[in-house]
């Protein structure tokens, strides 16, 4: 509305100095015409007359004019131009006046992105990967330790040739962990752009979907993990990990008993710019379901619902205990697999692509 207030308003700037006078008059002279000769037949007279002068007797002419001309024609004519008048000469005074009651708004754009960083054309999420099918836990065994992990002649407080290393009892399960989890989800950034000339604050997004059987969602700072390994961190590691700082979440958590609600907060976007959320959201469906994302800003006279639909993956794969048992590198090579469409060999190749560039950087 405000755009062809701003068009309307370019327009009278353009026609009001001179233009409007000249058509004003011209459509209330041609009114008055149409209806003074309506009635006397002025301009039929004289135009006989003339031509009678020149060419002699016109009975041809004569028959034309037989009609009486209606007035309402004229009348029609003189009150366009009286409206005209008026609505040139009050009309840009009206929009100007409209125009600074108007307060200027932003115009948030929400969009979503995978975790390849790619934009989300269409208001459809499509899972991929496989959702995949396990085999009972009870029956995927546990790992042993092979021989050279253990201590030296059996005898307590020896360590081995393997000192310091201690293998996952269960890391056949946490190989079943992690395709359960990660085939056939993915990893959602939030962006919103403000690209409007207006200042938004008080920027908020509620995002919420309704719990159901087969839906997970949860927030997540963490891209997608590497595969499990054999071994357990070291005690150092574990230590180490004790003392890391606390994780910051700009997507926090709200959650009813019958909904997931998550809200993010950017609070305010300058003009002409974009903010995107630090937090991924973690999303993975086996049936179809919706999203709905709710903007707030303080300048917004009511919240922007969109809403997104949820289309899980088309396939679904029965996992062998074997595979799950598998040497590292075929483990990886399912797991690629499972995992949005070969997630990894995409991201091996974006990490060989920045090798490569720092490599040729020249930097002081």
């Amino acid at each position: 509305m405000d755009v062809w207030l701003e068009r309307l308003k370019r327009f009278l700037e353009i026609i009001r100095p001179k233009t409007y006078n000249i058509i004003a008059r011209s459509l209330v002279i041609a009114g008055v015409t149409i209806v003074i000769e309506s009635q006397i037949n002025i301009l039929q007279v004289a135009l006989i007359y003339f031509c009678e002068l020149l060419f002699g007797n016109s009975e041809i002419l004569i028959d034309l004019f037989q009609g009486t001309t209606t007035p309402w024609l004229g009348l029609i004519i003189i009150l366009i131009g009286v409206v005209y008048h008026f609505a040139i000469t009050v009309g840009k005074d009206l929009v100007e006046a409209l125009l600074q009651t108007k307060k200027a708004k932003p115009e948030l754009e929400l969009k979503l992105l995978n975790i390849d960083m790619e934009e989300l054309q269409t208001p459809d999420i499509k899972l991929r990967g496989v959702i995949t099918q396990l085999p009972d836990r009870e029956s995927i065994p546990t790992l042993e330790a092979p021989s050279h992990y253990e201590s030296i002649f059996n005898l307590p407080g020896v360590p081995g040739v393997n000192q310091g290393k201690r293998l996952h009892p269960d890391f056949f399960h946490h190989r079943a962990d992690y395709l359960k989890v990660w085939g056939g989800a993915e990893l959602l950034i939030l962006r919103l752009k403000n690209s409007s000339s207006v200042l938004a604050t008080g920027v908020s997004v509620e995002i919420k979907l309704s719990k159901k059987k087969g839906l997970s969602v949860d927030n997540t700072k963490g891209r997608v993990p590497y595969s499990p390994i054999r071994e357990k961190p070291s005690l150092t590691d574990e230590v180490m990990k004790l003392n890391s700082q606390p994780v910051q979440f700009d997507i926090t958590q709200d959650h009813t008993f019958n909904e997931y609600i998550f809200i993010w907060q950017p609070d305010s976007i300058q003009a002409g710019s974009q903010k995107s959320s630090d937090t991924f959201l973690f999303l993975k469906s086996s049936k179809a379901a919706h999203i709905e994302f709710t903007i707030f800003c303080d300048q917004f006279e009511a919240p922007k619902k969109i809403i997104y639909y949820i289309t899980p993956p088309d396939k679904t794969r029965n996992i062998k205990l074997s595979e799950l048992q598998s040497e590292d590198k075929e483990f990886d090579k399912l797991a690629n697999e499972c995992i949005m469409d070969g997630y990894f060999d995409r991201e091996f190749e974006r990490m060989r692509a920045r090798f490569d560039h720092q490599e040729e950087e020249i930097l002081p």
